[in-house]
């Protein structure tokens, strides 16, 4: 499962943009919803690794900045305490991309006070600034990245603070 969630992050973590006005973008059947920048197209789209489908939405500038929400739901059987949830995600997106992590912490999100884990990586200057949240059996990774250091930015920052679970 590690390897799968870990494919989600490396395939979503292509690219997108600050701009001035953001659009809310509203998934029912993800049950979420995100600001993107209104001048930029969000594109959605099924992901298969392994047995574990995927969903992502994602958008992306000219300048290869990124604003990505994917989300995975878990198999029944896959029930494991959230922190090891999130350390296998945590794990995996780092081997498989080859990023190193700047920083990690643990948090929680929204009024479920659901568990969770902001990181920052860097990969050849390339910054992505990542959400893993644990909504039930629901994963959500939310991110946004790109280069010259984007991911730290107030821009990825406001991105990954427009989130919201239904």
């Amino acid at each position: 499962m590690r390897n799968a969630l870990a494919a989600l992050v490396v395939v979503a973590a292509a690219g997108l943009a600050a701009s001035g006005a953001d659009e809310k973008y509203t998934s029912k059947e993800g049950k979420f919803t995100a600001r993107f920048p209104s001048d930029l197209t969000v594109k959605t789209e099924a992901k298969k690794a392994g047995a574990i489908e995927m969903q992502v939405a994602s958008a992306k500038d000219d300048k290869e900045n990124s604003f990505t929400v994917m989300y995975v739901d878990l198999p029944a059987a896959a029930k494991a305490p959230p922190k090891a949830v999130l350390d296998g995600i945590e794990a995996g997106m780092v081997s498989k991309s080859g990023c190193k992590v700047e920083s990690t912490k643990e948090i929680t999100y929204g009024a479920a006070k659901y568990p969770g884990r902001e990181v920052l990586v860097d990969k050849d200057g390339a910054k992505i600034k990542t959400r893993i949240i644990l909504a039930e059996s629901r994963v959500y990774i939310v991110f946004a990245g790109g280069p010259k250091g984007f991911g730290a930015t107030d821009a990825a920052t406001k991105f990954l603070d427009s989130f919201e679970t239904k």
